[in-house]
């Protein structure tokens, strides 16, 4: 569990890095984002709940030795999904149907992902 933590803590870590720097180069180049106060308040909301994230993903999986939480999955809801919503409004000032392509491309990945651990965790054998 402890492996799972370290490596959960450095990707979610590296993300919220990311976030904040999108949070601060929108927030000083404002005048030039047409979605500038939508994109700095989405991120400005996920960043709580991913830095609370890491604390429960801490507590409930080395200290108190459990793999799954509703906790830990009402906070990486809120702190992805906004911010993800601010990544897209981020993307759309430039273009946007590289906005639309991410959104699509990240939408995929997540239902695959999803789809992969569901069919893995039923059966050992699964080629997905």
């Amino acid at each position: 569990m402890k492996d799972d933590h370290d490596r959960n803590q450095k990707i979610i870590s590296a993300y919220i890095a990311f976030v904040i720097t999108i949070f601060i180069a929108v927030a000083f180049k404002s005048q030039e984002f047409s979605n500038a106060t939508w994109i700095i308040g989405l991120a400005a909301f996920s960043l709580p709940s991913l830095v609370a994230y890491l604390f429960l993903d801490y507590i409930i999986r080395v200290k108190q030795g459990r793999k799954t939480s509703a906790a830990r999955g009402l906070a990486i809801a809120l702190g992805f999904i906004p911010s993800l919503m601010a990544i897209i409004l981020t993307i759309a000032t430039f273009s946007v149907l590289a906005a639309v392509g991410f959104a699509a491309v990240t939408v995929f990945w997540v239902l695959f992902i999803d789809i992969v651990v569901y069919k893995g965790s039923k059966s050992k054998e699964s080629k997905l």
